[in-house]
């Protein structure tokens, strides 16, 4: 968690300083996306390291409204018989702050299915997030916020992302969540419907 805060001590002043381009038509947090990653996933005090993939998506139902979901699998690193499964779906509200920053809120559930040694436990869990997205370093988006688990042991996780725009379609994206419970690194990529 602190790893998380420093980076972004370092990067909201940077954010926060730096001059808009002079195009005219600056470039907005899109809401219509797919994203495909690699995952890291490192669960606190059980000592396990798991990795995988996923993809998500968002769709625009309006001006501030959208759809979300993403699926994603790991596989533990220290006991290979191991893996979870996980289906999100939910939506979010996203109110402009200025005209490249958006305050963003979602609601979703989480329902994981989590095998091991023979067995199966599937559980379905409430997800709130708040965040703000910024697209004020041009071809660089930052995202910084809070997502809460409702978990029987609720956790809640600093997130961090960036993305790199190569193109206003295609872009290379990295995003940190930390949080008591359990910790995330991802890389991937983002294509902008």
């Amino acid at each position: 968690m602190k790893t998380a805060v420093s980076l972004s001590i370092v990067l909201l002043p940077a954010c926060a300083s730096s001059s808009v381009g002079s195009t005219g038509e600056e470039p907005v947090p899109s809401y219509e996306y797919a994203d495909i990653f690699y995952l890291n996933r490192d669960d606190s005090g059980a000592g396990d390291n798991w990795v995988g993939f996923g993809f998500s998506g968002s769709i625009r139902v309006d001006n501030h409204l959208r759809l979300l979901g993403e699926f994603r699998s790991v596989v533990n690193d220290d006991s290979p018989g191991d893996d979870i499964d996980v289906l999100e779906a939910g939506f979010g509200y996203y109110l402009p702050l200025l005209k490249q920053t958006d305050l963003v809120l979602d609601l979703g559930f989480i329902d994981e299915e989590n095998e091991a040694s023979g067995s199966a436990v599937s559980s379905t869990v409430l997800q709130l997030g708040a965040h703000v997205r910024t697209r004020l370093l041009g071809p660089i988006e930052l995202e910084l916020g809070l997502t809460h688990y409702n978990y029987d042991d609720p956790d809640t996780t600093f997130d961090l992302g960036a993305i790199y725009h190569l193109s206003e379609s295609f872009g290379l994206a990295v995003r940190l969540a930390d949080g008591e419970r359990r910790s995330a690194l991802r890389f991937g990529a983002r294509l902008n419907l």
